[in-house]
């Protein structure tokens, strides 16, 4: 959800490996047809990234990737930053599902051994420091994201 009052807007973001990010309308009569809206160029991005999340305050995507790859996805300008490198604590396999709390820190969980990690991302854009990563709690397995 986009904007304030009555001039708020939903949308549904999906990126599938090599198509790019989409973004689907959530307005208006979902009962007809919904077209999805591709962000041009965004199919040569090549992350590796199953889940991502919004930051609370600017409005930017975060995605980690399978090896820690920390990534801020910019949907107004169709452009993505490299972060930093996380330290995972040696788990592998896919970050299925990311999340933010409302003091903006970042919540990846690992499918593979279920462990959520935290990253502190209070401050977005990502500028002047290097965000670090620690595990925050264990989770379920999840195989199948």
């Amino acid at each position: 959800v986009i904007g304030s009052g009555a001039s708020q807007e939903a949308y549904y973001f999906v990126y599938p490996p090599n198509s790019g990010l989409y973004k689907i309308p959530l307005n208006g009569d979902l009962t007809q047809s919904i077209a999805s809206i591709h962000y041009t160029g965004s199919e040569n991005w090549d992350l590796n990234i199953f889940d991502f999340a919004f930051h609370p305050n600017s409005n930017l995507l975060y995605a980690m990737e399978s090896n820690g790859n920390l990534h801020e996805i910019n949907v107004d300008t169709a452009t993505t930053t490299f972060i930093t490198q996380l330290d995972t604590a040696g788990d592998s396999g896919a970050f299925g599902a990311a999340y933010f709390d409302v003091d903006g820190q970042f919540y990846a969980s690992n499918n593979k051994s279920g462990k959520i990690h935290i990253v502190d991302l209070s401050t977005s854009p990502v500028v002047g420091y290097t965000p670090t990563a620690a595990i925050f709690t264990s989770g379920p397995k999840s195989g199948q994201n």
